[in-house]
């Protein structure tokens, strides 16, 4: 009986021992891991960059600039005058010529100032211009005298015409310490005037003409030729 005892505890013990080791390797969530150690992976050095063969040689060439154009000088007609009279400007044309321009000749008419006119206008008739015409004179205005007026039918008393504005404003001031209103006027006088037109093909020829007559009497026109 003993011996029957001890031989089912035996087996009893062995069956327990079979079940908890079938427990742990079945049992879910655990993960057996077999490890075993390694050296760590080797970290990469990145080499320093090199500058491509074809960039390298494009920064050693320097290509030149291309020379800039010379703009093209545009023709066009120049004027020199105006010349008092038509042999004046015949003589400078002939020398023009002499310095390998050619000229050509023209006149028109033109205006040159005359002078200041003083005078006293509004006048209605011709009794009232005597009475005004008489006060003038007697207050030191002798050189005064009456104008017919076409424009209103009535009369002017002309006071003179004076070259210097001193001169005009003189026999302005006498005439309104007598009581009158005064106008003043700038007159000028119909002349002819006498042109060279030069054509002008460059920049040297423009020159010239400039260092001969100086801008006051050179005038350049936007027309690329002389024609009329």
């Amino acid at each position: 009986m003993r011996n029957l005892f001890l031989l089912l505890l035996a087996a009893n013990l062995l069956f327990a021992g079979w079940q908890y080791f079938v427990r742990q390797d079945n049992e879910p969530g655990i993960e057996r891991v077999s490890w075993s150690p390694e050296p760590p992976p080797a970290l990469e050095v990145a080499e320093p960059s090199q500058p491509a063969v074809e960039e390298t040689v494009a920064a050693a060439v320097t290509v030149p600039d291309e020379p800039a154009e010379v703009p093209q000088y545009a023709a066009r007609c120049a004027s020199v005058g105006p010349f008092e009279t038509d042999a004046e400007a015949r003589t400078e044309q002939g020398v023009l010529r002499g310095q390998g321009l050619e000229a050509t000749g023209r006149s028109k008419n033109g205006q040159v100032f005359s002078g200041r006119w003083v005078y006293v206008d509004n006048i209605r008739n011709r009794a009232q211009s005597d009475t005004f015409l008489r006060r003038l004179q007697s207050g030191g205005l002798a050189e005064a005298y009456r104008i017919r007026d076409e424009d209103t039918g009535g009369y002017v008393i002309s006071l003179g015409i004076f070259s210097t504005e001193s001169g005009a404003r003189t026999v302005t001031e006498q005439a309104e310490s007598l009581g009158f209103e005064v106008a003043v006027e700038n007159r000028y006088r119909d002349v002819p005037e006498y042109w060279l037109d030069v054509q002008l093909a460059s920049a040297e020829m423009e020159q010239q003409l400039m260092d001969g007559y100086g801008e006051q009497l050179v005038s350049l026109s936007p027309t690329t030729d002389c024609a009329p």
